[in-house]
């Protein structure tokens, strides 16, 4: 094991004698450096294999909305169902309300449960389709709330 980490730093330094390449962590020049540290601010340093594809924001924001409106949708839906038990409303139709929420409920798991299915997918497509797909989700899930809200809204009036 220890050979193998002299070997990687024998590449690194071999790799960063031909090439300017900043220090992940400070920016200083490792250009000609001879240890796997960086003489600036110390960091170990590694030679590794990287790809733009491999970002988790697009794929996190993506999450993010189906998860935020999963637990929305179902405090909500917990809510309602203590109020109804505790003080049936005659306003509220309790059985359609319930269920739509379990609705929303299910689509907002449906799509994280997809999400996390595809999780090797996603990395395989540029980052510019992964941010377009991870606003897609953040919009349609706001959206499908709104549109939610406003026909719930509109019935209870």
């Amino acid at each position: 094991m220890h050979g193998t980490r002299r070997h990687h730093d024998r590449l690194l330094a071999a790799w960063l004698a031909r090439a300017d390449a900043p220090c992940p962590v400070c920016g200083y020049c490792l250009h000609g450096l001879r240890t796997a540290r960086c003489p600036e601010c110390a960091t170990p340093l590694q030679l590794s294999l990287a790809s733009s594809n491999l970002r988790k924001g697009p794929w996190t924001l993506a999450v993010v909305s189906f998860a935020l409106a999963l637990g929305f949708d179902g405090v909500v839906t917990v809510l309602l169902l203590v109020a109804l038990a505790l003080s049936p409303s005659p306003r509220l139709q309790p059985f359609g309300v319930v269920t739509a929420f379990g609705a929303m409920s299910a689509a907002c798991l449906g799509g994280l449960l997809l999400l996390i299915h595809c999780a090797k997918a996603w990395v395989r497509v540029t980052p510019r389709a992964q941010w377009a797909r991870a606003w897609a989700a953040f919009v349609l899930v706001g959206l499908g709330h709104a549109a939610f809200g406003i026909a719930l809204w509109a019935t209870l009036k």
